[in-house]
């Protein structure tokens, strides 16, 4: 169990308005994978942030908060391998996952549904221009992976992994939109069940794969031992991104769709006790995954049978998926979507202020 500090109250000297706190775990204390930044990052900031500015359906307020976040920094963080062609995809990736919010988020459903078959249908005719009037997300998505395609070869079991990924992606920002709009707040398990697909991982995990040049066989990578791997990966995520998220979130009264929330509601806890859950939760996943990464390198439980390379490929593979956690989670310090101005601050302290 991570040990984590009380709820506590403070009050500010310029109004006396009582606010609380909470502090982050340190959940990666002993993760074996320290943080590496992408070599290519400069030259791909740049090349994708101005392909990002050619969608005019994006304001230049919010291109400059797109750009303050640090987006591709994140992918920098989270594919630090690879060659320069294959890291600019996943930072154009990152950024159409961010359009989706954008363009998504507080819309009615029928919207919704619309702007996500968009997506996938372009994913999947990548060749075909898109109908006029569509939201900017379909072209996004469509450019973003003609460029990808039609660059360094990609075997057609990755592909395939992206468009399952992407389909059971978009699925899940329809069905967050449907409970939205009924004002539902999910369970603990539908939550986790729900959030898996919905916070996008899946289908960056399969870039992952191609930035290292892998071809695994769907067959290994189907086994238990990599499906627990992945849920896992996806897991530590899901409750980072929710501790980390959730001042920003509270503060835009939108944080129904938070484990913060979930938690407090459904297991009648306070802040701190939700942050406590969330923390030996996300320890658990670490101990799962960890267990699984063991047996693979023992070669027991079935894996025995794979072929020396592709047992090598599942090595280098879990050292993404090890890269990926951390990259993820350090990013939260650089950028200043959550923290603003704050944010080498709470890296330091780890002290998150709710402001009132």
């Amino acid at each position: 169990m991570s040990a984590l500090s009380p709820l506590t109250k403070l009050t500010f000297s310029d109004d006396d308005a009582p606010c609380v706190y909470y502090h982050l775990p340190d959940n990666l204390r002993n993760w074996p994978w320290l943080r590496v930044v992408n070599p290519h990052l400069d030259e791909s900031n740049d090349e994708s942030f101005a392909w990002l500015k050619t969608f005019t359906a994006f304001s230049p307020e919010r291109l400059a908060a797109f750009n303050k976040a640090k987006f591709t920094l994140f992918s920098a963080l989270a594919f630090p391998d690879g060659s320069s062609f294959t890291f600019r995809s996943t930072c154009d990736l990152n950024y159409l996952f961010f359009a989706m919010d954008e363009f998504t988020d507080g819309e009615p459903l029928n919207i919704v549904v619309q702007r996500c078959n968009a997506t996938m249908d372009a994913i999947l005719h990548p060749d075909a221009p898109r109908p006029d009037g569509e939201s900017a997300v379909g072209e996004m998505a469509r450019q973003f992976w003609k460029r990808a395609i039609d660059g360094e070869p990609i075997p057609a079991s990755v592909v395939q992994r992206f468009h399952t990924t992407w389909r059971e992606f978009i699925d899940s920002v329809i069905l967050q939109a449907e409970r939205r709009g009924q004002q539902y707040i999910c369970t603990p398990d539908e939550y986790i069940s729900a959030r898996r697909p919905n916070i996008g991982v899946a289908p960056s995990l399969v870039w992952i794969e191609h930035a290292l040049g892998l071809d695994i066989p769907d067959a290994v990578m189907k086994h238990p031992l990599i499906e627990t791997l992945n849920r896992d990966a996806i897991d530590m995520v899901v409750m980072t991104n929710d501790m980390r998220s959730y001042r920003k979130e509270f503060l835009a009264k939108d944080c129904d769709y938070n484990a913060v929330t979930v938690v407090t509601k459904h297991l009648k806890t306070d802040l701190a006790g939700a942050i406590q859950w969330i923390s030996d939760y996300h320890d658990r996943s670490i101990e799962s995954f960890m267990r699984a990464r063991k047996a693979i390198i023992a070669r027991t439980e079935g894996t025995s049978q794979w072929s020396e390379e592709d047992h090598k490929q599942v090595l280098r593979y879990i050292d993404g998926l090890g890269l990926f956690v951390r990259g993820h989670d350090e990013w939260y310090f650089d950028s200043h979507r959550y923290f603003g101005e704050k944010a080498e601050e709470v890296r330091r302290t780890r002290k998150v202020v709710i402001e009132p």
